[in-house]
């Protein structure tokens, strides 16, 4: 396996999470500017843009480990609050991150009147693949949020666990909350430019349900990784994770509907 720290100077590290992460945002910038560009759409301005780029970073951040500790780990975070502000070990949730990036591009859309909070949306919703990607990527290094034993030629052996052949199930998130959800949403975004029928909020709504659909169904072979999940998943045989899917599911659907 890769070692999950990617360069060591004396006390100081980096880690390949770390990176994930910083490869996401910039990688994603550059699609926002490029999509604003492209689209008429979505046109904003540089100085828009890169004050968007602030916003979401600190949504993504506060967002996705406030989401960590209240939805998946409550307990052990009350008894050990410190941990909390250690980010660099893990522990952060999608859909806390998302949470935390509405509310931010909602403050933002408020401080920049001119710029539709749907429109933001949108534009966000088409790169947030990019980060998924990278950030799956990163939990497989970590040899984290790894799945049940299975006798598939999918079969991996995480050293760090246990020298039985596992779904990967990072790697199976990776392409289908990735590049499968980015091809997808670019597809759409392009024929109902095409055909007339784009409208602010499709694309988000959109992004909701074939990402939740893929978590949903992917969480299946996953192995609990919170005393939280764990008690759920033995007594419901389903996860937090799986619950959060349907309600954004649910969201999706009525967003389209209704900005329709």
């Amino acid at each position: 396996m890769i070692d999950p720290v990617l360069i060591r100077i004396g006390p100081f590290s980096i880690t390949w999470y770390a990176l994930s992460y910083v490869v996401s945002l910039l990688i994603g910038l550059a699609l926002i500017k490029k999509l604003s560009r492209k689209y008429s759409i979505f046109k904003m301005t540089l100085i828009d843009i890169d004050i968007l780029f602030n916003y979401i970073v600190v949504g993504i951040i506060l967002g996705g480990r406030l989401g960590h500790v209240i939805f998946f780990d409550p307990v052990y975070y009350f008894y050990h609050p410190i941990e909390i502000f250690k980010i660099w070990n893990g522990g952060m949730s999608f859909h806390g991150g998302l949470i935390g990036v509405i509310f931010c591009i909602h403050k933002f859309s408020a401080t920049r009147k001119a710029t539709d909070f749907w429109k933001v949306m949108d534009i966000t919703a088409l790169v947030a693949p990019v980060g998924l990607f990278f950030g799956r990527i990163a939990n497989f290094i970590n040899q984290e949020l790894y799945g049940t034993p299975t006798d598939s030629i999918f079969g991996f052996v995480f050293t760090d666990v246990d020298n039985v052949p596992r779904h990967p199930t990072q790697l199976y998130e990776a392409f289908f909350e990735g590049i499968f959800l980015y091809i997808v949403l670019r597809v759409i975004l392009k024929k109902s430019i095409k055909y007339s029928t784009y409208f602010y909020g499709l694309i988000s709504g959109y992004f909701c349900i074939f990402y939740s659909v893929a978590r949903f169904c992917i969480e299946f072979l996953k192995v609990p990784d919170t005393a939280s999940n764990l008690t759920l998943v033995t007594y419901l045989n389903i996860s937090i994770g799986q619950i959060l899917c349907v309600l954004m599911f649910l969201f999706g659907v009525i967003l389209i509907k209704i900005k329709k």
